[in-house]
């Protein structure tokens, strides 16, 4: 339910806490209004990157684009957090959707940890290839901290690590390209729905470029995997996002039944 929430509000940013929970985390409310999505449909990303693939090989971003639309996924191989929500989900989404991953769209999982290394990159799509079969055709790949900041930069991914707890603060979604390297659509939040996955890679592959996803931010703080939970603080965050909504919501439907109201006294 919490996770169909963070979908929903479409943007969901995760920062795990080590297990010790000893140290609090040094980043700040204001440092939060920092991170997200900068959205930027019809944007090019750099295809003559070089990143590393799972065998340790120097590969240009090119090669991944071959004629199918390609589902970027940024995130960091141990993420204790919403990042293998993230990647379960979009495996479940694709099946649901009947999109085989080599023939009709290209993953890409890209790791913003410059730290993290093909052997890392390795070890994950063996999990997922187990967990999820399909999972043998997705590509995790690493890189240098240059070729990172370049990919990031150019779909608007912004993030920040956060020393104190040695975790990344960062967006859940999927940017969607086309098969020339263009920002078609976003997929916000930490599930794609079938068919809206389904919708997004049949106008990628006609090389449609979609508007900006409208979304609110919520702060999503010291997600728990072990438990599916998170802080109280959370929660509050949550809590008061919700009630916000409603009070919207309310104030929408109680302008509207005035206005029909002097309509009628009018009439």
């Amino acid at each position: 339910m919490k996770a169909a929430l963070l979908a929903a509000m479409g943007l969901a940013l995760a920062v795990a806490a080590p297990p010790s929970r000893a140290a609090p985390s040094s980043l700040a409310p204001a440092d939060f209004a920092k991170l997200g999505f900068d959205q930027k449909p019809g944007a090019q990303v750099p295809l003559d990157l070089v990143l590393t693939d799972e065998s340790g090989t120097a590969v240009p971003l090119h090669r991944f684009f071959h004629g199918v639309p390609v589902l970027l996924v940024l995130d960091y191989l141990h993420c204790p957090g919403l990042c293998g929500l993230v990647l379960g989900n979009l495996a479940q989404s694709l099946g649901k959707a009947s999109l085989a991953p080599g023939r009709d769209v290209e993953i890409l999982a890209v790791s913003f940890d410059p730290h993290e290394t093909p052997a890392d990159a390795a070890r994950a799509k063996a999990e997922y290839e187990a967990r999820f079969g399909t999972a043998a055709r997705w590509h995790f790949l690493t890189g240098s901290k240059a070729a990172i900041a370049g990919l990031t930069n150019s779909v608007g991914f912004r993030y920040r690590f956060d020393p104190a707890i040695g975790q990344f603060a960062h967006p859940s979604g999927l940017t969607v390209l086309t098969a020339t390297g263009t920002v078609s659509r976003y997929l916000l939040g930490v599930e794609a729905q079938p068919l809206a996955l389904r919708l997004a890679v049949t106008e990628a592959g006609e090389g449609a470029v979609a508007a900006p996803a409208a979304h609110l931010l919520l702060l999503c703080f010291s997600y728990d995997p072990r438990t599916g939970r998170y802080t109280p603080l959370v929660m509050r965050l949550t809590e008061i996002a919700c009630a916000a909504t409603a009070l919207a919501l309310a104030g929408g439907v109680s302008l509207a039944l005035w206005r029909e109201h002097r309509r009628r006294r009018a009439a």
